[in-house]
């Protein structure tokens, strides 16, 4: 933002101190002045970081909206802070979407079309294929809160910084959940990746030993033309 309104023959003028920015010394300052905020900045990262991790693992919430099936109330040993209580009316159907995936081994979208169908809300909305597969992925419904899995970009944090501690009531037992991931691991494994728009000829028919279709891919030869290969 500086260069673009040095580009544009705009002048900064500071408020708290008396810095000349197109002096070499101003330019010093500044800079020693930026560095010294970027360092307070990521020293109040560090300490507010320290403190949800404290408070994950007692099994307090670190905010948000908790998760459909719960409540937030005070936390009887900290009044301060909050924790997750089951609210009845919501875990019945958290329940039926477990029961769903293990009896009737149906996807997301088949759930949430039957969920629909029988008037089922989610809160004010209505339910989808994302919203089934976040349920039940989701370790809060077996007591755990989980928290710093991942970083602020997105990637994974190495597993010995993430928290899970036992937290409160479980809605469906950790078998049950256990059994459903294995089959959402399995399904993903024999899922095509090939489009289905894919022209080569035996798309979505060969398969490996591992039941696992093959997918396409494709290459340039030497003579630049394009092949294709399973």
């Amino acid at each position: 933002y500086k260069a673009r309104l040095k580009k544009s023959n705009t002048k900064i003028a500071y408020v708290t101190t008396d810095i000349d920015s197109d002096s070499d010394e101003g330019f010093l300052l500044d800079s020693i002045s930026e560095m010294m905020d970027e360092f307070y900045s990521r020293q109040v990262s560090k300490d507010t970081k320290r403190s949800l991790i404290r408070n994950a693992e007692r099994g307090n919430r670190n905010g948000g909206r908790p998760p459909f099936g719960y409540d937030l109330i005070k936390n009887p040993d900290d009044p301060k802070r909050r924790k997750l209580a089951i609210n009845e009316g919501e875990a019945e159907v958290v329940r039926k979407i477990f029961d769903f995936k293990l009896k009737d081994a149906i996807g997301a979208k088949s759930i949430a079309l039957l969920l629909n169908q029988k008037g089922e809300k989610n809160r004010n909305s209505k339910w989808n294929k994302n919203t089934i597969s976040y349920i039940l992925s989701n370790e809060a419904y077996i007591g755990n809160t989980v928290f710093n899995r991942r970083n602020r970009l997105g990637g994974v944090n190495p597993k010995s910084e993430g928290i899970i501690t036992k937290s409160h009531e479980p809605i469906v037992s950790n078998e049950q959940f256990q059994q459903v991931r294995y089959m959402k691991k399995q399904e993903t494994n024999t899922t095509t990746k090939t489009s289905q728009r894919s022209k080569a000829l035996f798309t979505g028919i060969l398969k490996c030993e591992c039941g696992a279709p093959l997918t396409t891919e494709t290459a340039t030869g030497r003579s630049k033309k394009t092949y294709r290969y399973y």
